[in-house]
This record gives structure tokens, C-alpha cells and sequence, in this order.
């Protein structure tokens, strides 16, 4: 017993000493971060890493900085992390790619309206260096009814192409707004057959002092609207849209009407519609835009036209964005020159199914480093059309046709364990280098889904179903140039093993229970945050047992005890630095493990043992009785030496466990106090 004491009292001191020592060579409070930081304390790095910016030298310290950005991220300080990224910048730093993806989500987090800036800025970084990748996935070719005049923006319908072309006309002043091309636009269609494509003739509204026709945009089979410049009595004249219907009979459109949309003190051009007619979308140079030209949407409710609404900072920029096109699969394509491009006008697109989707450039070589705009796709044989002046240095504008080479990807799903077919799981496949999400659709069984992969690039596949743990791979189709080629793969997803466990959580101040904190559950394996609101003095949660995670409170009380109810499993609270001092730091962060146990079971509450501490200084004993799982405290005071017996059987010390004949008794930290588990 006096052996146990005397280990007790060199625990103690040593402890102390080390810890001093520590911080004697330790001369800066970076450092001291730092070795907080390598230890996963956390909480304590955190804020001596805020304690140093407090330091004006430290202010332009980069990797300082960067550091606590990173750990404040992790914890989710995002207010402190954003001045961290901030003063990299400004101290004269560039921010790094992974910099600047960190700080956008930084922002994305608190709602700042910063981060679609920083986005585009990110994005548009990786997009340079890969316009010209894409140059194996399509195939140009000229149309054959291009002239030495201008020809743009075709239209695919009714086995053949409709397009504007311009026409020279001296006998009218030009004198209307310039969201054309300028010229006195026509709209053309060609017929195509087995031979080949007809001659292109004009097409007939039913219109007088009609100064320009064209772009048109389908929907319904037999409905369109139609951009239309009229002579009126006053000038400058306006683009406007107007409705029409094909009347077979006469073999004309007709029936035009103004859209209610239109103003005689700006321009509403370039119409896109949905497929139902229910959406529409449309250029203007109304005020209060971002730039020249914005595109706008206007929605059909009760037969009438919504106000305007523009589609953001994200598709609109300072300069003019013109010309969208929406394909069935509600794929918004649209020509901008205010982006980071390939040079003038350059086509992008955007997949209105995702919420967070970015804007893509198309790249080389649909795009040129002169105007290339008018674009239009053919959902059934996947081809598109548009219109680019990039021969004769920007001298008239072109028809072209593009075709897709593809990869052809299929994946299986099945469950790891019986090896049998899963359904009901959720597919994310991601362009790996520009981060876009690529559609799915399900194959010819249930557990399957097919996507068209691009040569040339890489990609990342996440599966997903609930009580599975996911599963990513990584598809690269470099050296699959030909359409024919064709990439199969298979996922067996491994089944979770999940466990309701109790959180139980007492004030560091009052040692009482605590309620209406906010708890952050980090799980550091699948890097997911989980959050519970007002939680009471204990939380049931779901807790994956091949996972690790942090648990810490945002509201200023500590977390005192956290432990799993459940017979077969043990939970570890790792905290790297500590002393056994009443009144000593509490980590404000544990770092929480849940481990099967194989060769210990605990405490069955009938059978809990006598818990004796005997204290030598005050010559008296007391008992304690185990709490759920066996666990137990003992409050140790500094000048007091302490013995330890279970069923009046003396426990031996060795590291962090105390040795008994009949338990096993795991050590668990509590600051100020000694912990114990009790298991068989």
C-alpha cells in the first residue's frame, strides 16, 4: 500500500515537472500552439493561437495565419478563420489554391456575401488551365448554308434548322438597340433529309415594320416567342418578344402578341423557354443589373408573367451575358464576356437540377478566342449548334455543329456482407478537377446507374444509403478518346456498426448538470459535422463504431462527462497534456473513441463491487458507488496521499489502468480529478 502511495506522489510531480519543462523551452506561444495542435488538444491550441494574433508582429505571420485558420475552420470559428485568411491576404500573400477553396467555405458558412466572389475567382483558376482539355470530347464541323454574311444562332425543330441571318437594307435608318448583332435580321429554316439540308428559306410572321426578327426560342411543338425590333415613333427602338403560333394551314407563324414583359425604356431580347412554356428567359439592359446585359427569368402564374428576376451574380457579371438557351433537361447555356474565358464572347452552361452547381466553360474548342455564342443542344442525338465569328478575324459569324465523344460508364451496387443487389442508394459523381456534379440515371436493374463520362478527364464517385458506410471511387477516362469505349465498375458497400450512445454532460463551473447548449459532434473519420440544440443534461445519438469523433459545447461550459450506454463497448477520452491537480485546465475539446470490446465486458449493475478510498492524512476511509458502466471519480487533493481498494483488495498502478485481480479499471481523464472505469 505505501508502495502505491509513493507512485501516487511521483505521478503527480512528475506530471508537474514535465509539464514544465515543456514550457520552459517552449518560448513563444506559436510553439506552444503547435505542440497543442500535434497532440490533438484542440481547444487549447485554438486559443493560444488567438492569443498570438493578439501579437501586432504576428499579425503577417503567413504560416501563423494559416494554421489557425485551419484549426479554426475545424472547430467551426469561422469568424476567427476568416480574419486569419484575411490577414494572409493583406499582408501581401497570395492565398493558394487550397487557401482559397478553405476561405470560400469559411464564408459559404456564415452567410457572407464575399464567397461568391471568392468562388468565382477559385473556379475560374482551375478552369484556364483546363479550356482546352475538352478538345477530345467534341467534334466541329460547318454547316453548309453558311455565306459570306453573318448566320447565327440556330435552332434544331421539325427535321431541320431554323437560324437568323442578316440582310442588307438602305432603305431604313439604323437606329434601334444594340443587343444584336446589328444588321437587319431575318429568321431562315433548312430543311435536312437522307440527301443532305434543303436551300434555307425565309420564314413569314405575320408582322409590318418589322425592323429585325430573330433570335426564336420553341416550345410546344407549334409555340414560340420571338425577338422582334419594330419601327415605332420614337427612337431609339426597342428589342422586344412576342408569342407566336404555327399556323400549318398557311404555313406561316402568326397570331404575334406583345409579352407583357416588355418596356419601352429598355431592351428585352434573346428569349429561352421551357419546354412547358412555363419559364422564360431573357436578356435585358434594364438598370439596376450588373452589368450591360443580364439574363432574366420570368415565371407563368395564372396566365400572366412574373416580374423579372435576375439569376445573380453567378451567371451575370459586369460585362454582358447574352444569348441562353434552356435544354429539356433544364441545362441552361448562355454566352458571356465579363467570365474568365478563352477571349470575347465565350458559351457557358449551368444545370439548374443542383442547388450548389457552378458555371461551366465549355472550353475548346467550342469556344475560340473570339465571339462564340447562339448555342443550342439537341437532347435526343446529342448534338449541339452555335454560331462563332472567329474566321476572318471576327468578320461574319458562322454556323457550326458539334458531336460528343463519350465514355460510357455503368456501376453496380452490392452489399459487401451477402453479396446481394442494393437499392435505395444515392450516386454523386463529380468532375474531380473542376468539382461538377455529372448526372446519373438509373440502368436497366435496380441497383445500377449509367452517366456519359468525357475522354480526358478524372472523376470522383460517391455512394451513398443509409446504414452503410459510404464508399468513393476514383474513374479516370484519359486514353478512352473513342465514343465506343466503355468503363464498368462495382461497389460493395460495407453495412455501419451503429449504436445509440448517451451523452452525458455537467457544468465545468457548477458540476451540475447543464441544458440549452449548443453540442458540435465532429466525426473525424467521414469528415461530417453533426449538431444537437438545447440538449438537456444527457443526448442519445447515433455513434458509428469505426469512427472517431470530437464532441465539444459552444456556449462556454465544458463537456465533464461523455460516456456509451451500451454492455459491449468502452469509450476513451484522449487528452495528450494534463496534470492531476484539483483546479487544473479542462480541455475544452475530448477526443472520443468508441472500441469493441473483445476480451472485457463491464460492470453488470447487480454485481458492483466495493469502492474503498483510504485516506491517509485525515486517517478516514469512504465508499463509492460505481455509476453507469462501472465508472467512478475520486476528487485528488494535493497534499493528501490516497490507497485505493476494490473488495478491500489493494489496486496497483501500472500507466493508465489500475491493476486488480478480478477488474480491469481503465483510466479516464477528468482534469481535476481520476476517473476509472471498472470491467471484467
Amino acid at each position: 500500500m505505501k508502495k502505491l502511495i509513493v507512485i501516487l506522489i511521483l505521478l503527480i510531480k512528475v506530471g508537474e515537472t514535465f509539464s514544465q519543462t515543456i514550457f520552459t523551452d517552449v518560448n513563444s506561444l506559436k510553439n506552444r500552439a503547435d505542440y497543442y495542435y500535434k497532440q490533438l488538444a484542440y481547444a487549447r491550441a485554438a486559443d493560444l493561437y488567438a492569443e498570438a494574433l493578439k501579437k501586432k508582429k504576428n499579425i503577417k505571420d503567413c504560416d501563423l495565419n494559416r494554421k489557425a485558420a485551419m484549426l479554426f475552420k475545424k472547430m467551426a470559428r469561422y469568424e476567427e478563420a476568416k480574419r486569419c485568411f484575411e490577414n494572409i491576404h493583406f499582408s501581401g500573400h497570395a492565398l493558394s489554391a487550397q487557401d482559397s477553396i478553405d476561405y470560400f467555405n469559411t464564408l459559404r458558412a456564415i452567410n457572407d456575401p464575399k464567397a461568391d466572389t471568392i468562388f468565382t475567382k477559385v473556379h475560374s483558376r482551375i478552369v484556364l488551365n483546363n479550356l482546352f482539355r475538352d478538345s477530345l470530347y467534341y467534334n466541329i464541323f460547318d454547316l453548309p448554308f453558311n455565306t459570306a454574311g453573318s448566320e447565327y444562332c440556330p435552332v434544331q425543330l421539325y427535321k431541320g434548322m431554323f437560324y437568323v441571318t442578316e440582310e442588307e437594307d438602305t432603305s431604313v435608318v439604323r437606329n434601334y438597340n444594340a443587343l444584336n448583332n446589328g444588321g437587319f435580321a431575318r429568321i431562315y429554316f433548312a430543311q435536312k433529309s437522307d440527301t443532305g439540308w434543303s436551300n434555307a428559306v425565309k420564314v413569314d410572321f405575320d408582322k409590318k415594320d418589322v425592323l429585325h426578327i430573330g433570335p426564336i426560342a420553341f416550345y410546344d411543338s407549334v409555340k414560340a416567342i420571338v425577338n422582334l425590333c419594330i419601327k415605332g415613333d420614337q427612337e431609339p427602338y426597342r428589342l422586344e418578344l412576342y408569342s407566336a403560333e404555327f399556323d400549318e394551314s398557311l404555313n406561316k407563324w402568326k397570331y404575334l402578341s406583345p409579352v407583357s414583359l416588355n418596356n419601352s425604356e429598355y431592351s428585352v431580347g434573346h428569349p429561352a423557354i421551357s419546354k412547358d412554356g412555363q419559364r422564360l428567359f431573357f436578356v435585358s439592359d434594364k438598370e439596376g443589373g450588373y452589368g450591360g446585359t443580364d439574363i432574366y427569368m420570368s415565371i407563368l402564374k395564372s396566365g400572366s408573367w412574373s416580374d423579372p428576376i435576375n439569376l445573380g451574380s453567378k451567371i451575370n457579371t459586369k460585362g454582358d451575358e447574352k444569348y441562353p438557351f434552356l435544354t429539356e433537361d433544364n441545362i441552361l447555356f448562355f454566352s458571356s464576356d465579363g467570365k474568365y474565358g478563352m477571349g470575347g464572347l465565350d458559351i457557358y452552361y449551368v444545370d439548374f437540377q443542383f442547388k450548389d452547381t457552378i458555371v461551366v466553360n465549355m472550353g475548346f474548342p467550342v469556344n475560340s478566342n473570339l465571339d462564340d455564342f447562339g448555342f443550342s443542344y439537341n437532347l435526343k442525338n446529342k448534338s449541339g449548334y452555335f454560331s462563332s465569328n472567329r474566321r476572318n478575324n471576327g468578320g461574319d459569324d458562322d454556323l457550326y455543329m458539334y458531336t460528343e465523344n463519350k465514355v460510357f460508364f455503368d456501376l453496380s451496387i452490392f452489399d459487401d456482407f451477402d453479396k446481394k443487389d442494393l437499392i435505395g442508394f444515392s450516386v454523386s459523381l463529380i468532375d474531380a478537377e473542376l468539382n461538377i456534379p455529372i448526372r446519373c440515371i438509373p440502368g436497366a436493374f435496380p441497383n445500377e446507374i449509367k452517366a456519359n463520362l468525357r475522354p480526358g478527364h478524372t472523376y470522383r464517385l460517391v455512394v451513398y444509403k443509409d446504414d452503410y458506410k459510404n464508399d468513393t471511387l476514383n474513374i479516370s477516362t484519359y486514353g478512352n478518346a473513342a465514343y465506343t469505349k466503355r468503363i464498368s465498375k462495382s461497389v460493395y458497400l460495407k453495412r455501419k456498426h451503429i449504436y445509440n450512445a448517451s451523452l452525458h454532460f455537467k457544468s465545468e463551473f457548477s458540476r451540475e448538470n447543464f441544458s440549452g447548449a449548443l453540442i458540435l459532434i465532429n466525426n473525424m473519420t467521414e469528415n461530417t459535422l453533426d449538431t444537437l440544440d438545447n440538449i438537456t443534461a444527457t443526448a442519445t445519438i447515433k455513434l458509428d463504431g469505426d469512427c472517431e469523433y470530437i464532441i465539444t459545447s459552444r456556449n462556454g461550459d465544458k463537456l465533464r462527462y461523455i460516456y456509451v450506454e451500451k454492455k459491449s463497448f468502452k469509450l476513451s477520452a484522449l487528452v495528450p497534456y494534463y496534470n492531476l491537480y484539483l483546479g487544473a485546465a479542462t480541455p475544452s475539446i475530448l477526443y472520443v473513441r468508441i472500441k469493441e470490446c473483445v476480451s472485457t465486458k463491464d460492470v453488470e449493475a447487480a454485481n458492483v463491487p466495493k469502492v474503498t478510498v483510504w485516506d491517509w492524512v485525515n486517517r478516514n476511509q469512504f465508499n463509492i458507488t460505481p455509476g453507469p458502466e462501472g465508472v467512478f471519480q475520486i476528487v485528488v487533493m494535493d497534499d493528501r496521499l490516497y490507497d485505493l481498494l476494490i473488495d478491500n483488495k489493494e489496486v496497483k498502478l501500472q500507466g493508465n489502468e489500475a491493476v486488480h485481480d478480478n477488474y480491469c479499471i481503465k483510466y479516464l481523464h477528468d482534469s481535476g480529478r481520476q476517473q476509472f472505469r471498472l470491467q471484467k
